[in-house]
């Protein structure tokens, strides 16, 4: 098969390139592919992709040209007898030892004034003959620099190994999927088709069989025939982006059996959907666990089904408690973001017990569960803690049960902490409760605003300003206390008979009658909503 590769050196002199190269330790071996790999940024600090170069008849190629400041700990570990070509658009001016970033590896250096796209597809070309789908990973490249999406390089993998394929996040949300036209049956197939998601009874069987835990430590591809996949096999592997395991693809065995040209070819997928991932982080969920990613497809609305929310808690093992509130918890400078978010993530899950925390626009928004209805401790106090701590505005939902409804609720949160902001007296933390009508006058359009505000207390209003008296205030004193003049009368310090005399005095002046629930309602959003008004 040798005879078949093709060596670095030859590589360059039919490229015509010879004069380019200014540094080689190697380059003699025969290579049947070549393969992208990327340094890591010593702007970002992201981790090499992929981390470790293998030994084989592989040729690992990559730019250098903006990788910056060139640094050992930033480069990929390459194996003992690896073939590698470096490239840079112009020679570095700084003396560089090759030999000490890769040890043990065969490297051949080159600078030329040309688009690395171009080079690596020129590379691509006169690499391999006998190699299956050598064309097909050079279209993997080019995806890379055409910045195409998840979707189409699955549809391109399913198109180079003739089998279906589908790529999930590692939370199981299904980013993509293509059957390459074959028509079968499989639980796990069926059920991400239909839902977007593996299934609880699918995740069981991941988790019972170790199947998860093989794929997380294994490095390559490898195929599974036992168990889930007994009567279709599947290639399985891991995709790994900002240092951590990000997605999982699968590749089931339909049309003909799988060899070791489709193991590496999967390899080379994950490879570029890795720094795809890198350059698209938006496709991918915040988080990797389960719970959290629940919901955050509850908050984006993609999960509307309440059985399929049911499968999905089933499949995180998750027992919610019967009641829930959640709280936004936005910076008080919502440019800035807040400072350490996955560190306070942990902190508030560790303190505040079955609480769940997630990254939501610039802030996060916790989930508070507990047993008893009207709970408020310990998550209150927690609560105002960090928002001094981190300078943060939190608004916290009225009480609910079913979790489907889990986005109106938290919009709500979010009115509560803008409301916040436009009080300048008002709590770090507020319920959304307590500010319901700021938030129904702030819906208002500014010029219908007047049109709005009830007659009584536009006139009762007016009496105070005029005559320098708190009748608008004692009124909505006796509607907090729940229209009892002994309670309103003690919290306004003075005497029963006296609040009596005012009640009477404000029917005369304004015309309301304080029997009336409807007009006493109406009153007290009126004021309000001047409050408001003020704020403005």
């Amino acid at each position: 098969m040798e005879e078949e590769m093709i060596s670095v050196s030859e590589l360059i002199q039919r490229l015509a390139m010879t004069d380019a190269v200014f540094y080689s330790d190697g380059g003699t071996k025969p290579c049947a592919a070549c393969a992208l790999f990327t340094a890591g940024s010593m702007k970002n600090g992201r981790p090499p992709v992929p981390r470790r170069l293998s030994n084989g008849h592989l040729l690992w190629v990559a730019d250098l040209s903006d990788a910056g400041k060139i640094d050992t700990e930033m480069m990929p570990e390459a194996e003992e007898g690896a073939e590698l070509l470096l490239f840079f658009r112009k020679r570095p001016r700084q003396k560089i030892a090759f030999e000490a970033l890769f040890p043990g590896a065969g490297i051949t250096v080159l600078a030329a004034d040309i688009p690395f796209e171009v080079l690596f597809s020129q590379i691509q070309q006169l690499t391999v003959c006998e190699m299956r789908g050598i064309t097909y990973k050079a279209a993997l490249a080019e995806s890379l620099f055409e910045k195409k999406s998840l979707k189409e390089i699955v549809d391109q993998a399913a198109d180079m190994l003739k089998s279906p394929v589908i790529l999930t996040t590692s939370a199981y949300r299904v980013l993509a999927m293509n059957d390459a036209g074959l028509a079968f049956q499989d639980p796990v197939w069926d059920a991400a088709y239909e839902t977007g998601y593996c299934d609880a009874a699918s995740i069981q069987h991941f988790e019972s069989e170790n199947i998860t835990t093989q794929v997380q430590k294994t490095s390559s591809a490898f195929v599974l025939d036992t168990g889930l996949a007994r009567e279709i096999p599947r290639i399985l592997q891991k995709i790994e982006a900002f240092g951590r395991i990000s997605a999982y693809i699968g590749v089931f065995q339909i049309s003909h059996a799988f060899n070791e040209s489709d193991l590496q070819t999967v390899d080379l997928i994950c490879m570029a959907l890795s720094v795809l991932m890198e350059k698209t982080p938006a496709e991918l969920d915040n988080t990797s666990e389960i719970c959290q990613s629940i919901l955050s497809d509850l908050l984006s609305g993609s999960i509307k089904s309440a059985t399929l929310l049911g499968d999905r808690i089933r499949s995180a093992f998750w027992k919610p408690l019967p009641f829930f509130r959640c709280a936004a918890l936005i910076p008080v400078d919502e440019t800035k973001g807040i400072v350490n978010a996955d560190y306070l993530i942990r902190y508030l899950t560790r303190q505040i017990p079955y609480s769940r925390t997630i990254l939501a626009g610039n802030g996060l928004m916790v989930l508070l569960n507990f047993q008893e209805s009207g709970k408020k401790e310990p998550f209150e106090k927690e609560l105002a803690a960090v928002a001094q701590e981190y300078r943060l505005r939190i608004g916290i939902s009225n009480e609910f049960r079913d979790l489907i409804r889990l986005r109106g609720y938290y919009r709500t949160s979010c009115m509560a902490s803008s409301v916040i902001r436009k009080l300048p007296a008002a709590d770090p933390v507020i319920y959304f409760s307590d500010v319901v009508f700021y938030t129904l006058a702030d819906r208002i359009p500014e010029e219908d605003k007047a049109a709005y505000v009830q007659t009584a207390y536009t006139r009762l209003e007016e009496y105070d300003s005029k005559n320098h008296t708190e009748f608008c205030r004692t009124l909505a004193v006796y509607i907090e206390s729940g229209c009892s003049s002994a309670l309103s009368s003690s919290r306004l310090f003075i005497h029963r008979n006296t609040m009596t005399h005012r009640l009477e005095k404000i029917e005369s002046v304004c015309g309301i009658d304080i029997r009336n629930g409807k007009e006493l309602l109406y009153f007290y959003y009126s004021l309000k909503a001047a409050e408001w008004n003020v704020t403005e």
